[in-house]
């Protein structure tokens, strides 16, 4: 009985040591050697994907492009964040990349001060096709965008065929404006 523990043993350590192979977190290479995203542009298509990966990837592509995320945040039993330097969320759902979330900064000021800089995604800026950027002002997006965005001061949203865009501002005023300039903080585009 004990050989036969022993050997139950074994095969369930063997089982598990080859789930976590598998595991594209755990199998993934060298994490950020710069030269892997030379060429690679910082651009976001709420039709298409994020950062050159489509929407609809697998969660080793991810890791594959960008190599293993800074961290994972279990969203719920069937969504993941994986979370890229300071700023960026990939969000998979049923194990598939539908949503990208982009901001200043994701977590506390502190803490994200103590990350690992990501070679990628915490150098450069983002745009958003058709040509948001981040710092841009409210009314240049409404131009750009052509969609009604209302007047809504710190949030608006807008749609296209395939995705769902919500725009977040912070406002600021030096002391020559009367009124606040609303100016893109983060963007979240979330895939159908």
């Amino acid at each position: 009985m004990l050989t036969c523990v022993r050997i139950a043993g074994v095969a369930l350590m063997l089982v598990t040591i080859k789930s976590m192979a598998a595991d594209p977190i755990v199998d993934s290479p060298d994490n950020y050697p710069s030269q892997r995203f030379n060429g690679r542009k910082h651009l976001i298509d709420p039709e298409h994907g994020a950062y050159g990966v489509p929407f609809n990837a697998s969660e080793a592509d991810i890791v594959k492009a960008f190599g293993r995320p800074n961290g994972v945040y279990q969203m719920s039993d069937d969504r993941r964040a994986l979370i890229y330097g300071k700023s960026n969320a990939l969000i998979l759902k049923g194990g598939r990349f539908v949503e990208i979330y982009v901001t200043e900064q994701l977590l506390d000021w502190d803490f994200a001060n103590r990350i690992e800089p990501h070679p990628f995604f915490d150098d450069g800026t983002w745009e958003v096709v058709p040509g948001i950027k981040k710092d841009m002002a409210f009314d240049k997006i409404k131009a750009v965008v052509g969609a009604n965005l209302g007047d809504a001061k710190y949030e608006a949203t807008y749609t296209t065929d395939h995705a769902t865009i919500k725009l977040r501002f912070a406002s600021s005023k030096n002391s020559e404006q009367e009124t606040p300039k609303y100016v893109l903080m983060s963007v979240s585009i979330r895939h159908h």
